[in-house]
């Protein structure tokens, strides 16, 4: 956030209209959500769902398959990409 409340209303409505264009283009997920227990690289990542954005770019749809242990973080990255690998790569 910055002092300018101006500019977090029009930064948040950049995101906004981000999101719903996101969601009208496409049906993959916007972040993958994961269960994070512990600290630096000790941590634990564990998958356990995903999140879209709502048409309207206001908020979130999340689908979880499982749920995060008592203390766990719930931590919400961009997916990344998948590499396609060349036929007859190994």
């Amino acid at each position: 956030m910055t002092d300018k409340p101006e500019a977090d209303i029009v930064s948040k409505k950049l995101v906004a209209e981000a999101f719903a264009a996101y969601a009208k283009e496409t049906n993959l997920p916007a972040f993958e959500v994961y269960s994070v227990e512990g600290q630096g690289k000790s941590a634990q990542w564990t998958r356990i769902g995903a999140a879209w954005p709502h048409k309207d770019g206001e908020g979130l749809n999340v689908t979880l398959r499982a749920l995060p242990h008592g203390g766990a973080r719930v931590v919400l990255r961009f997916p990344k990409a998948k590499l396609a690998t060349p036929e007859g790569a190994a």
